[in-house]
């Protein structure tokens, strides 16, 4: 279900194009933010006291 609000026509037939689309070919390995080895740490380990 796809649940938006729009403002237009145009607005709404982006919306349905978009959901007709094929969905990208995303390299999740590019994209990940941090290593996961840090992210298993705990957040205290990413605190920093550079004050």
């Amino acid at each position: 279900a796809v649940i938006a609000s729009a403002a237009s026509a145009a607005e709404i037939r982006a919306v349905l194009a978009a959901a007709h689309a094929p969905a990208p070919a995303l390299d999740w390995q590019t994209l990940q933010l941090e290593h996961p080895a840090a992210a298993a740490a705990g957040p205290r380990a990413r605190i920093s006291s550079a004050a």
